[in-house]
């Protein structure tokens, strides 16, 4: 029900209703709206996606020791 409610509430509002409260945070904080932030270089994203990926993996190693450990 609360759901439906939220639901209808933006539908009234308008579907950019998110849009339209980030704009107004920018604004209000002096930021540039027409600039676009600058993009990190391919290397340095695809290395920060490879580090993350390398910490799940680890963490999930990490996970599967500690259940072998507890039920031996």
């Amino acid at each position: 029900m609360i759901a439906r409610l939220g639901r209808d509430l933006i539908a009234r509002l308008g579907g950019d209703l998110m849009a339209r409260l980030g704009r107004d945070l920018m604004a209000h904080h002096g930021r540039d709206l027409s600039a676009r932030p600058e993009e990190a270089p391919l290397v340095r994203r695809l290395g920060w996606m490879a580090l993350i990926w390398a910490v799940s993996i680890a963490a999930l190693g990490l996970v599967s020791l500690l259940l072998r450990w507890w039920l031996k």
